[in-house]
């Protein structure tokens, strides 16, 4: 679920909702209730929060690829240097 994946990438990044809120300029109530499932958050502020956390775009929206993506640029430091060796 949309709403799952936002909380569980803020929780990957290490960040609590407070951090995640400072960041955005969103009130700790409105990411409170779009982890929650409560409320459908516009396009901006999926952006905005996505942007904050450093979450994959795919993840949060898809389900598809890693939460964070510091994730996929460590993989594809790590795939460079196994074939660089």
């Amino acid at each position: 679920m949309f709403a799952g994946r936002i909380k569980q990438a803020r929780e990957a990044a290490g960040l609590d909702i407070e951090e995640v809120s400072s960041k955005t300029g969103l009130t700790v109530r409105f990411l409170a209730d779009v982890e929650g499932g409560r409320l459908q958050p516009s396009f901006l502020a999926v952006e905005r929060i996505v942007s904050a956390i450093g979450a994959s775009f795919d993840f949060v929206i898809l389900g598809q690829g890693r939460a964070l993506l510091q994730q996929d640029a460590d993989e594809a430091v790590r795939a460079d240097l196994a074939a660089a060796s």
